[in-house]
């Protein structure tokens, strides 16, 4: 059997079930083994596969680790580095997520050449040693926002570079309907049978921006804020549909 380890501060509980939740969906796949185990400040999240399924695991492994860094690594980075000149949450929220999302790829690439898999990674050693140059990349990012910060004070050019951090995004999915009703949002993707369930405008913004669609449609009963905010960030991507029935079923079948 072949085992590894991937070791977080046990403060970051959110990545700490993030990991756990995408492991133990690909461990049950192939009779692997999964667990949790707390010790010395750090949440172990243990992993044992048949040496027959270790080439696989490993490539999903590589893909978890890196989107661990670029989501919640990079998101803290931005948080303390960042300084935007604005009040207002949700744009704050659009924009920092636009760059975590910008150059996802070089990140991607800068993450899986260094990544090793012996018989353990403690993720905050990995980025503070073996990712600084990933690091001097987003801080150079981060130097080009904060130099321009009076300039950003104008709301239309603030805009129009969070339109352009879009636009420059690779397209990570063809095509997505977002449904709104009573709970939130359901959005339904191309992947199979998956639906996300969106309790509110904050999460809906991340979460199209992470999926980065081609095209979507969006079936709400007004156009509200974040509504309005989608359709300007995607612009001739976004369709949106006012008060109109919508067969879940159908739409669940069609994005198969």
């Amino acid at each position: 059997m072949w085992e590894y380890s991937i070791n977080v501060n046990h403060s970051n509980k959110n990545l700490v079930k993030f990991l756990y939740s995408a492991v133990k969906r690909f461990t049950s796949d192939c009779n692997g083994l999964v667990a949790v185990n707390e010790q010395n400040n750090y949440s172990s999240i243990l992993i044992g596969v048949e040496e027959s399924y270790k080439e696989r695991l490993q490539t999903f492994l590589s893909k978890c680790i890196t989107k661990s860094i670029c989501s919640f690594y990079k998101n803290d980075f931005l948080n303390k580095n960042l300084s935007l000149p604005l009040n207002d949450e949700l744009l704050a929220l659009a924009f920092r997520y636009a760059m975590i999302n910008f150059d996802k790829e070089t990140d991607y690439y800068i993450i899986t050449r260094n990544i090793e898999f012996n018989k353990e990674i403690y993720l905050d050693s990995f980025y503070n040693f073996k990712l600084k140059k990933l690091q001097a990349k987003w801080k150079e990012l981060i130097n080009l926002a904060n130099d321009n910060r009076e300039f950003l004070l104008d709301k239309s050019a603030f805009m129009d570079l969070l339109k352009f951090l879009i636009d420059n995004i690779d397209i990570s999915t063809n095509e997505i309907d977002i449904v709104e009703n009573e709970e939130g949002y359901r959005i339904f993707t191309s992947q199979e049978e998956e639906i996300l369930e969106i309790g509110n405008n904050e999460d809906l913004v991340k979460t199209v921006i992470d999926l980065s669609p081609q095209k979507m449609n969006i079936y709400c009963n007004n156009v509200n804020r974040t509504i309005d905010l989608l359709s300007f960030m995607f612009e001739k991507r976004a369709n949106i549909y006012l008060n109109k029935r919508v067969d879940e079923e159908a739409l669940t079948f069609l994005r198969k």
